[in-house]
């Protein structure tokens, strides 16, 4: 009875965790050139202290016109594994499980479930920022 308590603490502490959304910065606007889709690199989230390495996580980033940009996850929806873009072919494509993507992030072919998934983006003080959250996979 008494491993009770912190098994269901265990099981439960997901469902009442604190949702961590912080906008990182990821470069100045001049900086990504109209029309092109850049990899990116901003700190998690929610990092822990011993994350070392891993705290660091990646979107991809495309500046749409002069005011607008679009965030996608690197994660494809499948399994988690990282996307990559092709500028040639104008698809993500992941390179797990066959997974392609066009470039608004829709299922083109393979196992993903679901599009990639797409983060906030603003222009603050000439910085381009994205509003990070943990890696969004889906099943």
């Amino acid at each position: 009875m008494i491993l009770a308590v912190p098994i269901a603490g265990f099981i439960l502490a997901p469902f009442f965790a604190r949702k961590h959304e912080i906008w990182r910065s990821v470069g100045k606007v001049e900086s990504f050139k109209i029309g092109e889709t850049t990899a990116v690199q901003y700190e998690d989230a929610s990092p822990l202290p011993w994350a070392g390495v891993t705290a660091r996580s990646a979107a991809w980033l495309r500046r749409v016109n002069a005011d607008t940009f679009i965030a996608f996850s690197i994660n494809c929806t499948h399994l988690g594994c990282p996307v990559r873009w092709l500028a040639k072919a104008n698809l993500f494509m992941c390179p797990c499980h066959g997974g392609v993507y066009y470039q608004n992030g829709a299922v083109a072919a393979g196992p993903p479930p679901l599009p990639l998934p797409r983060y906030p983006v603003r222009v603050k003080n000439g910085d381009v920022q994205i509003e990070t959250s943990a890696i969004p996979i889906t099943k």
